[in-house]
């Protein structure tokens, strides 16, 4: 509504000024082109000018446009040298008024983004807000920690599943293969061999205090194509010791995003 105001203000006291100043001083009106040549192109571009009011007012007659031109051709001057005259004209006003401008602009921009990145890459906010849209649900989110072992504990060894130690080649358990001790072309070797399909549930023996490995993700997956039943199996365990609580919690993470159990094992007494 200010705005609305502000313009209605302006545009009144410029329509006084103008009748004030017609008042008191003498005008007179002409007009001249250099590339319009003849009048009948400057009547239709009047009648076209003045259509809007064109009820309330005639347009300008080519007459009166006719008797109001004025021009140079009087002077000694040819045209040849009126035609060089206005392209200089032009291209001065296109190298030092619209180059200089377009450049500064492009110059501007420039620095305007860079600034812009540099404020984006060292705002913390910013940074969570990106973080936040980009985050994706897991498809095997992390459960409470009270509930870090699904399965609770088991005895070994058992019988009813099929031993595979996690690079403890000097494990007292019998076990079906130890992985991640030899030479990897050896463990893949066996792993797409029909000596890894077993027919009961697989339970991978690992050492807690061990890191969760790429490698043994590349097992796991290998062993998932011939086995139904994997878990992993935490060996041996110091459930007082507060590093074991936190292994803990990283192989629960490792085990829920390979879509596998994870459990404690206990020795038969």
């Amino acid at each position: 509504m200010a705005t609305t105001v502000s313009g209605y203000f302006i545009f009144n006291l410029g329509f006084t000024g103008f009748f004030i100043l017609a008042t008191f001083q003498d005008y007179l009106f002409g007009w001249s082109s250099t590339l319009i040549t003849d009048s009948a192109t400057m009547t239709q571009l009047m009648t076209a000018i003045s259509w809007p009011w064109h009820w309330l007012l005639e347009a300008p007659t080519a007459e009166l446009i006719q008797q109001t031109r004025f021009s140079a051709q009087a002077s000694d001057l040819t045209v040849s040298a009126t035609n060089v005259w206005w392209m200089t004209l032009v291209m001065a006003i296109v190298v030092y008024g619209i180059l200089p401008r377009l450049l500064l602009a492009l110059l501007l921009r420039q620095q305007f983004i860079r600034q812009l990145r540099s404020n984006i890459q060292n705002s913390s906010d910013v940074e969570q807000f990106i973080v936040a849209q980009q985050h994706q649900v897991s498809r095997n989110p992390i459960q409470s920690d009270d509930h870090h072992v699904e399965s609770g504990t088991v005895s070994l060894p058992s019988t009813e599943t099929a031993l595979i130690s996690w690079q403890q080649p000097d494990i007292h358990f019998n076990v079906e293969k130890n992985l991640g001790s030899d030479d990897w072309l050896q463990d893949e070797q066996w792993l797409n061999s029909a000596a890894s399909q077993f027919d009961k549930p697989v339970w991978i023996i690992i050492d807690p205090m061990q890191t969760p490995t790429g490698e043994l993700a590349d097992c796991i997956e290998l062993l998932q194509q011939n086995n139904e039943l994997i878990s992993l199996v935490l060996y041996p365990i110091n459930a007082d010791d507060s590093r074991y609580q936190q292994q803990q919690k990283s192989w629960q993470f490792f085990a829920q995003r390979h879509a596998v159990t994870l459990k404690e094992g206990h020795a038969h007494v």
